[in-house]
């Protein structure tokens, strides 16, 4: 009795070993498969690179460089194939052998799974995968990375007041009233495949300095903010303010294309762009500074009063440039101060460094 029992058991456990064995062919079959692709895509990529070196250094011309990118792609096809169509073999024959060493009814597989084209079937189809997970990479990096890390930028511009009556106002000097803008920004491509429409978001901060000439400074008299006489000599008559400001640009980009290791990707402000936008910003501070003239002594005074400085700016803008340097123009469609008659609207440009 437990001599037939220990045989009953050596039977039914034949077809699983045989299954088994079956699977761990595959399996290895596969992982040679994905290692022969993995090494000789390694080293085509390493012989590519060379090639783009020796393009940097101006050892080949760009024909050349061309020609040897393409043998070598060529070249390495052909030994890919080589060795797949090996290891294709070796598979088969060992399956071959698996298959005729038990009954066809011992074995505990599906009826398609007889088929002895089927496993080098199931084993070519993994040829693609490493250079499927290089096509997915290439993608991610040309289409689906479209947006820019957050980056700083710099703006230096000189600023005016526009107003019904004129167009830049001749009591504030038209090359010392300044502005400095510090901030980042981030630019997101708007078109999957295609680099030429671009939005650029951002956040900063403003200072704004108008210079005043002729001894006068700002004082709110009568519901109005103007400029009055200050009352002794001026040396120096400046007012100031600080905004946070949120701009925000669609800009179109001409760069092309980069190309690096044998894969292209997008580019960002490389060649000519430009753009137009709006901004919209509040107010963090606004003062006076005025330094007086008396009795041979000089009296600087920093002034807090309430001017009825308008709590928020925003406006429009447009910018052109190149690579990392552009030059803009903002103006503003809220007047500076609230309350007036008669409005005054601030303008700048100015140059931008990073943006």
């Amino acid at each position: 009795m437990k001599s037939f029992f220990f045989a009953f058991l050596l039977l039914g456990s034949i077809p699983l070993w045989s299954q088994n064995s079956l699977e761990r062919q595959i399996l290895q079959s596969k992982y040679a498969v994905d290692s022969i692709i993995a090494t000789q895509k390694a080293h085509l990529f390493k012989q590519l690179g060379s090639v783009e070196d020796l393009l940097e250094q101006g050892k080949i011309s760009k024909d050349e460089a061309e020609q040897m990118k393409k043998d070598f792609k060529q070249r390495a096809k052909q030994r890919t194939q080589q060795l797949l169509y090996t290891q294709a073999q070796f598979l088969r024959d060992q399956l071959d052998k698996e298959l005729q060493s038990f009954p066809a009814d011992s074995l505990l597989m599906p009826a398609d799974s007889l088929n002895p084209h089927l496993p080098y079937e199931k084993t070519m189809a993994q040829v693609d995968s490493l250079a499927q997970r290089q096509e997915a990479n290439t993608y991610l990096r040309r289409y689906m990375n479209r947006g820019d890390i957050f980056s700083p930028y710099l703006a230096l511009g000189i600023l005016n007041l526009h107003s019904a009556g004129h167009f830049g106002d001749k009591r504030l000097s038209p090359l010392g009233s300044k502005s400095f803008e510090l901030g980042i920004y981030t630019n997101y491509r708007l078109r999957k495949n295609d680099n030429l429409l671009h939005l650029n978001l951002g956040l900063s901060w403003l200072y704004q300095s108008f210079k005043i000439r002729d001894g006068l400074y700002y004082q709110h008299q009568a519901g109005n903010t103007l400029l009055v006489p200050y009352g002794s000599e001026l040396t120096k008559s400046k007012f100031r303010t600080h905004y946070l400001l949120l701009p925000i640009d669609l800009e179109w980009d001409f760069s092309k294309e980069g190309m690096h290791r044998n894969i292209s990707y997008f580019q960002t402000h490389e060649h000519l762009y430009l753009g137009v936008g709006a901004f919209v910003g509040i107010l963090l501070d606004a003062n006076q500074k005025v330094n007086a003239e008396r009795e041979g002594n000089t009296y600087k005074t920093l002034i807090r009063e309430d001017l009825h400085t308008n709590r928020w700016t925003y406006g429009l803008s447009a910018h052109i440039g190149v690579k990392e340097w552009s030059l803009y123009f903002r103006y503003s469609l809220a007047p500076l101060f609230t309350g007036n008659s008669k409005g005054e609207y601030p303008f700048m440009i100015g140059i931008r460094a990073g943006r």
